[in-house]
């Protein structure tokens, strides 16, 4: 059975969660930054399923989509979502052609072990308390077949953040250290940084004109 904590409580919460899907919506100037950011990202990588883990409403596999479909490479397309306002957006948009979409959390994703060729979270380790956090991960690499994707606010040290006067809700660290300290059956094979600079609309005020905050990524291949 799948569990609810104080950070799930927030983000499946509709006072929070639609006020975040108004800031994250989909607008047609966003896509050319977001394909080029996805491009950095999984550039020489095979493979022929993605899941997202916390999707909301598809921004990101929009871009993914879009990447695909310039190179003739379309891919099957998973999401899993927990707030329902963001999963009903999600598979209304039919231009993303997803395979599959679920209302649930990443906690117990349901799909057998090493189904899908990429399992990535975009934004969404960071909503994860500490004690929670293996327990997400455990989950990610599970299901993975080929590589895991993080993207994620970066620490050096584990740290929590105040977010808009709210305590618990964003905890920042070296995601990319934690999977390969966690998981010795991981390699990272690539890793970068998405520059908010580079992927924002300079004519739009923040955030409704950022496509992409500053953010660390890391892709992880399975030995």
């Amino acid at each position: 059975m799948d569990i609810q904590n104080e950070q799930l409580d927030h983000w499946t919460n509709p006072e929070y969660g639609h006020e975040y899907i108004e800031r994250n919506n989909f607008a047609d100037w966003k896509l050319k930054l977001g394909v080029r950011g996805f491009r950095r990202i999984l550039k020489g990588l095979e493979f022929q399923s993605l899941l997202e883990v916390g999707s909301n409403i598809g921004l990101n596999l929009w871009y993914i989509s879009e990447w695909a479909k310039k190179y003739s490479k379309p891919k099957e397309l998973h999401a899993v979502e927990p707030f329902k306002e963001a999963y009903d957006v999600l598979i209304s948009q039919k231009s993303l052609n997803l395979n599959q979409a679920i209302n649930c959390s990443g906690y117990e994703l349901p799909f057998a072990g090493e189904t899908v060729d990429v399992v990535m979270t975009h934004g969404v380790l960071i909503h994860v308390a500490p004690e929670n956090l293996k327990r997400m991960t455990d989950e990610i690499v599970r299901v993975a077949r080929k590589y895991v994707i993080c993207t994620e606010y970066f620490s050096h040290e584990p740290c929590e953040v105040t977010y808009k006067g709210k305590e618990h809700l964003i905890f920042k660290r070296d995601f990319g250290k934690w999977y390969l300290d966690n998981y010795p059956n991981l390699k990272c094979i690539n890793y970068g940084f998405l520059w908010q600079q580079e992927y924002c609309d300079k004519t739009k005020p923040h955030p409704y004109g950022t496509v992409f905050d500053d953010l660390n990524w890391w892709v992880f291949e399975k030995k």
